[in-house]
């Protein structure tokens, strides 16, 4: 963890710590001041000494929010800061990454001292850069950019003043934007990298790894319906993989646990088009194994089965994960009749029932992946939940799930080539625009294969 604050004086200043999970669930570790290291643009040097001012305890109540206590090493009282992560991408925060490179902490592993965080949301960019002055205080620079292709980001280095102290009172900084000059950032895979300073001195970096002795997994894919040649796909920016024939395949470099994975074609087959499912995740103690790598003929829609994760603890349920659904016939812009069998599971930890839910089936003219949806609605599927996790009829007690099977009328999409994905939608008034009737999509579920309406 690394904190950017500053000084009583008003300087900049940052404090970094290494901390330890808990039996409770909490973070613990010393936050530590550095001083005497390198500039933005001298030679390297060694910082020269270290200070540990306060022990930090870090707790998260969501995936979203949490609370820094720190207590302090003299006689200066523990202070709580409350936290929520900021939102770079915008119109939609928290958008997945579309960079070919891992977010996190980034170094020159032969000048330590200094580092630079890099989080990338959609194709917006925030880095952190901690450096030292020449006087050796820490300083920092912060810059927001936007990501070019996958792997280049580019931005000036702006810097701030007159901020908030680690155990002062909350002021508004100055800003000095640009103050520090411009640099640019290219990867030549998931991580390794150029950061290219003002001066234009090339620094090298690489991905900081935190446990270096971590066990590493290998990323597996299966591929299916490959007929043409010449298909590659790449790992995290840089492991390439030729496939033929179809089958079960693994990429050359294994990745650590705790680290993650981005799986993406580079290179499309002769003749065909080829899409990535459960392309990303983060590799936890066992071989990935989901990665799943679907090809058709160019002209066929292919619909690459894919699913979202929730948002804050609600989410598409099914007791045996499966969901299905039944068309009485698919005439197209004819009436119809949908079985569905669905479901929805509520783990939120913070408040006992969800707001109200309800499920669409969408007929999409491309494979969808997550976000904004656009196409048909072919059948709007209102819950009636009752048992033991029912407190109103559209409403789901906290850590319950409940499934269902539901019969409603319909009407067919124009003549085509349709993807059919199974949207959950709950009532949060305010909390996505544009949205009048007040329902947010928290997940969705893409089945396969493509359904021909004619």
């Amino acid at each position: 963890m690394s904190s950017f604050l500053y000084e009583e004086n008003g300087a900049a200043t940052w404090y970094v710590s290494t901390l330890t999970s808990q039996a409770d669930g909490s973070y613990v570790g010393s936050m530590t001041r550095y001083f005497g290291g390198q500039t933005l643009l001298g030679t390297y040097r060694s910082p020269t000494s270290t200070m540990t001012v306060a022990t930090a305890i870090l707790n998260f109540s969501s995936k979203t929010l949490g609370t820094l206590t720190v207590d302090f090493a003299g006689a200066a009282p523990r202070r709580t800061i409350s936290l929520e992560r900021f939102p770079i991408s915008k119109p939609v925060a928290f958008t997945k990454s579309n960079s070919g490179f891992q977010s996190g902490w980034w170094w020159n592993e032969s000048e330590g001292g200094r580092g630079y965080f890099i989080e990338v949301q959609g194709s917006q960019a925030f880095i952190g850069s901690f450096m030292y002055e020449v006087s050796g205080q820490p300083t920092w620079y912060v810059s927001s950019a936007t990501l070019v292709g996958d792997n280049y980001l580019g931005g000036s280095l702006d810097q701030y003043v007159n901020g908030q102290s680690l155990s002062g009172a909350y002021k508004s900084p100055i800003a000095y934007p640009g103050g520090a000059g411009s640099f640019s950032l290219s990867f030549s895979s998931g991580n390794a990298g150029t950061l290219t300073l003002p001066n234009g001195k090339s620094v090298s970096l690489k991905r900081y790894a935190f446990n270096p002795s971590a066990p590493i997994y290998s990323i597996g894919v299966t591929v299916s319906g490959l007929t043409g040649t010449g298909l590659v796909l790449q790992n995290n920016g840089g492991d390439n993989l030729s496939v033929w024939p179809s089958g079960s395949k693994t990429f050359s470099t294994p990745v650590a646990t705790g680290s993650t994975y981005s799986v993406k074609v580079l290179t499309q087959p002769t003749g065909q088009s080829c899409t990535v499912g459960n392309a990303t995740g983060t590799v936890n103690g066992a071989n990935v194994t989901n990665v799943t790598v679907s090809c058709v003929k160019i002209g066929d829609l292919n619909c690459t089965p894919g699913r979202g994760a929730g948002v804050d603890g609600v989410k598409l349920y099914s007791a045996d994960d499966t969901f299905t659904y039944l068309l009485s016939n698919t005439r197209a812009n004819a009436a119809n009749t949908v079985i569905a069998s669905w479901g929805a599971l509520n783990t939120g930890e913070y408040y006992e029932y969800t707001g109200s839910l309800k499920a669409t089936l969408w007929a999409v003219k491309s494979s969808y992946s997550g976000g904004s949806i656009f196409g048909y609605e072919v059948a709007v599927l209102k819950p009636d939940f009752f048992g033991p996790g029912a407190y109103s009829s559209n409403q789901i007690r906290a850590t319950y799930g409940l499934t269902q099977r539901a019969i409603v009328s319909s009407y067919n999409p124009p003549p085509g080539q349709y993807c059919m994905v199974l949207t959950l939608l709950q009532y949060l008034p305010g909390a996505c625009s544009p949205n009048p009737e007040g329902y947010c999509m928290v997940d969705w579920l893409q089945h396969s294969p493509r359904v021909s309406f004619q």
